[in-house]
């Protein structure tokens, strides 16, 4: 891409090529960044958004090759440095953080003494206490000395984060490389992980560059936005101009794929990016691209820049349409059903078994919680990490049997044990989990897999069991697809393959346990869309487990909010989104990332003590009352449609609308 031409830039690189072997994996790509720059680095799974960092980082594994017209990054071309050059580099002058920090941090090594390697390698035993306080402090964890001395297990998702960013900062980085740093947390911990970057980042002006699959994500944290598509870079320049003004066809399917409240994410059309399935100078995207025309099978885009200095490579980008983000219509939901509910909970609670004893009474992983499932509906059951949501799950599938309550499957009880169910009752309960890695054996292939589920379910009695190649077509799998591993497979494909188990047994409920949270945006929107025909095709009802009240509010009729075990919050979707809100509520849907707007909501993580009496969300909550919220949990009372609010706050406290920020 062309380099804008300003003052020397922190980071430089023109033309670069990576590759391994014979296979290019970035081709032609250009960077620029200056001091105090955030460039957000956008793309699906595969298109080359990690990749770019480690080559910047001098941090590619061996057997990658480099070429470039220009690199240079603080001073180093990591492509022709010496080891101890690139070593240097890597104390002095970068600091990366990475997507997983409960990956990237020693479980058992304390906090302090990691921190203390990060600022003095060679002695830490010489980093100054007072120090790595104070950096702590800055990542807005109030009590260092109690951080220090605790392992990473000891720590939340987002306190492990804030950690991995003390000690990115703690040598006053130059560069500071950001890798996907919030994609596994809840959208209050996000919220307030973005915020901390922009501010530090921001306060210290080092150049930044962060990548993301979300574009929402990038709107609020980057001032520059590079786009990605299969090693290529289709539009880059100032993020007002690609947010407001997307001119690429994928960028504008990018936009249009997250999700938003109240707003059905548009799937981009299915064609996994695959290498070699279109010539090597033709456009990358062509093959999905709504506009292409016989020029983009055969030669490459040309490069257009305009005088904002934004640049995009499109055959046709002069010639579409202005874009309009698309309206915010809700998705038309199924009728509330007269039929018997297709399941009931009923005063469902459970406990973990403590080991040894504990310093006083502690709240249970569930508490005395009642839901319904109306047939033919989807249930959003949405809350942040720690709120009961996968115990509730495992509990109406019989792997965590309840110590108290009833489940209900269709009028009759279900044995609360998986064990004591029967062949049919199992079958009548299917689960999408979160990992297909884990659930799917990666040496069958997805016609061994799902032919073994099929005869099972025959075995159980289930009537119409669907054929294997009726099984691939319902979840928009190629019949060719039955030849192949799971272990080939993308991560939206073997979830796919997850989908159609699932669905052989004909089940009357399928639970789905947070299946698509780490899927691109674009291949999520595309589970969303399958989901929804899967639901009308099979009449099934679907439990679905997410925190994320934006891509609940794509797919569900009906939503249940839990915080901390306790219910707190349940009705018909246009209700649960409408004041009066919860206090809760209202923070989950302050803190997702919107492209029209910033979080509105109060940047705060969950509190890591959970009360033991009264309401768990007090101690987070402006309108705690001393004396009622702190020693009474409040009833989950009635309201109008069905919508049930568990709140001692008086109503009018609760019927602020939640803005625009």
């Amino acid at each position: 891409m062309t380099v804008p031409a300003t003052q020397k830039a922190t980071l430089h690189a023109a033309g670069l090529d990576v590759g391994y072997g014979d296979r290019t994996v970035l081709r032609g790509v250009s960077v620029h960044a200056n001091h105090g720059d955030v460039l957000g680095i956008l793309g699906e799974s595969g298109s080359g958004k990690s990749t770019l960092l480690h080559a910047l980082a001098g941090t590619l594994p061996d057997g990658a090759w480099v070429r470039a017209h220009e690199l240079d990054v603080a001073g180093l071309n990591p492509a022709t440095a010496t080891p101890l050059a690139r070593r240097t580099f890597w104390h002095e002058r970068l600091a990366v953080v990475p997507q997983n920090p409960s990956v990237s941090l020693n479980p058992t090594m304390r906090v302090g003494r990691q921190l203390a390697e990060a600022l003095n390698p060679g002695n830490p035993a010489r980093a100054e206490t007072g120090r790595l306080d104070d950096m702590l402090r800055q990542v807005g964890l109030d009590d260092p000395a109690r951080v220090r001395r605790a392992f990473p297990f000891e720590l939340s998702g987002g306190q492990q984060q804030r950690v991995m960013i003390a000690m990115a900062l703690v040598r006053e980085p130059s560069i500071l490389m950001l890798d996907e740093p919030t994609t596994n947390l809840d959208v209050t911990t996000e919220a307030a992980i973005l915020n901390l970057v922009r501010e530090r980042v921001e306060g210290r002006r080092m150049t930044t560059l962060f990548v993301s699959h979300n574009l929402a994500v990038l709107a609020h944290v980057a001032n520059r936005l590079m786009v990605l598509y299969e090693g290529a870079c289709v539009e880059a320049g100032h993020v007002d101009a690609v947010v407001k003004r997307p001119r690429h066809p994928y960028t504008r399917m990018l936009m249009a794929s997250v999700p938003r409240m109240g707003a059905r994410a548009e799937a981009l059309p299915y064609h996994p990016p695959a290498s070699g399935d279109h010539e090597p100078a033709a456009c990358a995207f062509a093959p999905r691209c709504p506009h292409a025309t016989d020029v983009c099978f055969t030669q490459e885009p040309p490069e257009v820049q305009d005088a904002g200095g934004r640049t995009v490579a499109c055959h046709h980008a002069s010639d579409l349409p202005e874009f309009v983000l698309p309206t915010v219509n809700a998705t038309e939901r199924a009728d509330v059903s007269t039929e018997e509910d297709a399941c009931r909970l009923t005063n469902v609670t459970f406990r973990y078994r403590s080991r040894g004893t504990q310093a006083g009474p502690s709240r249970p992983a569930v508490s005395n919680v009642s839901l319904r499932l109306k047939p033919g509906r989807t249930l959003g059951l949405v809350g942040e990490s720690g709120s009961g949501k996968s115990t509730l799950a495992k509990a109406v599938m019989g792997l965590n049997p309840p110590q108290e309550g009833v489940v209900h499957l269709a009028g009759e009880p279900l044995p609360l044990r998986l064990e004591d169910r029967s062949a049919a009752q199992r079958a009548r309960v299917q689960m999408v989990f979160q990992s297909s890695d884990a659930s799917l054996n990666p040496y069958r292939t997805v016609g061994a897999i799902l032919t073994r589920v099929l005869h099972r379910a025959r075995q159980a009695g289930v009537k119409d069991v669907p054929t294997l190649d009726a099984l691939l077509d319902a979840v928009q799998l190629p019949l060719d697809y039955r030849e192949r591993l799971s272990a080939d497979l993308s991560g939206g494909e073997k979830q796919r393959v997850a989908i159609a188990r699932a669905v052989a047994m004909r089940p009357d409920v399928i639970v789905f346990d947070e299946s698509f949270s780490g899927l691109d945006v674009t291949i999520q929107a595309g589970m969303l869309a399958l989901m929804k025909r899967i639901r009308d095709t099979f009449r099934a009802t679907f439990l679905f487990i997410s925190h994320d009240l934006a891509v609940v509010s794509d797919v569900a009729d009906d939503v249940a909010v839990m915080y901390q075990g306790e219910l707190v919050e349940v009705g018909p979707l246009e209700r649960v989104m409408s004041p009066p809100f919860h206090p809760y509520t209202r923070l989950l849907l302050g803190s997702v990332p919107r492209l029209e707007s910033p979080p509105t909501a109060p940047l705060q993580e969950p509190a890591v003590a959970v009360p033991a009496t009264g309401c768990p969300f007090q101690p987070r909550c402006a309108l705690a009352i001393p004396g009622t919220c702190d020693t009474t949990m409040p009833p989950l009372l009635e309201g109008t449609e069905g919508h049930r609010l568990a709140c001692h706050a008086d109503r009018s406290a609760l019927n602020e609308p939640l803005g625009d920020g």
